[in-house]
């Protein structure tokens, strides 16, 4: 018996039940994208489903990506640009931007696996060490031993290939 490819499948659903508000944003999505009301809600069903998927569940990955954003706002309004928030126009303010990042920092260290085992300081240390690597990919060997009290230099070398492009992540 030849298996059917439920890909190609398609199933209507007799009632699907919005409030008016999530239906006029969906409207709106599908009207910009010049297609219909049921492509717009597939897509988008489609792509949280793959989001949870890369994400492995999602929740960590969802809880970083929100601080990020919630403290580049926060930042914005700080700065004095609350209209900044909703345009995401705080990603262009290094002040909002390193802010952000800053708190994802944060937010990362608090959930570390072994925080209690290992010291802030190591952890920084090796942070830093890959961004010195990143921004400074072609110092020499005689540079990197005259870094050596400053930087770890396996994470140094780990932000330089990083840098010319060898690892994406």
């Amino acid at each position: 018996m030849r298996t059917r490819d439920k890909s190609a499948t398609v199933r209507q659903l007799s009632k699907v039940r919005l409030r008016e508000e999530l239906h006029e944003k969906l409207q709106r999505d599908a009207e910009g994208k010049g297609t219909t009301l049921n492509a717009a809600l597939t897509e988008r069903l489609e792509r949280s489903f793959l989001i949870e998927e890369t994400l492995g569940g999602g929740a960590d990955a969802l809880r970083i990506a929100v601080i990020f954003g919630l403290a580049g706002q926060q930042a914005a309004h700080f700065e004095g640009h609350p209209e900044w928030s909703g345009s995401g126009e705080w990603q262009r303010d290094p002040v909002c931007y390193e802010t952000a990042a800053l708190a994802v920092v944060r937010e990362l260290w608090r959930f570390h696996p072994s925080r209690t085992g290992w010291a802030w300081r190591e952890w920084f240390s090796r942070a830093w060490s890959f961004v010195a690597g990143v921004l400074a990919p072609s110092a020499t060997r005689t540079e990197l031993e005259e870094l050596r009290p400053f930087v770890e230099i396996q994470d140094f070398e780990a932000g330089r290939r990083h840098a010319r492009g060898e690892v994406t992540i």
